[in-house]
């Protein structure tokens, strides 16, 4: 058995500790950072069905507006040939 003497063990004792509370707070940032992108891309997500939705809602308007016009023009045409 080697002799150590003990200020080389408080020195071990002392750099491992810095060393693991150094890992630690590189973890709480990485997963701090993570969590800022994700709430991030979250939000973009949410802009993305907004706008989706819009669109959905546009389209529906524009295919409300063709079908109303051909019936528009389907009753004038049969009322064309009622009355000619």
């Amino acid at each position: 058995m080697e002799f150590v003497p003990c200020d080389s063990l408080e020195i071990n004792a002392s750099t491992s500790l810095g060393l693991m509370k150094r890992k630690v707070q590189n973890d709480k940032k990485a997963l701090i950072e993570a969590r800022d992108e994700i709430q991030e891309k979250n939000r973009e997500i949410e802009q993305l069905n907004k706008t989706i939705l819009q669109m959905r809602r546009n389209l529906e308007k524009k295919q409300m507006v063709t079908v109303n016009k051909e019936n528009e023009d389907e009753i004038l045409g049969k009322l064309e040939e009622f009355y000619v």
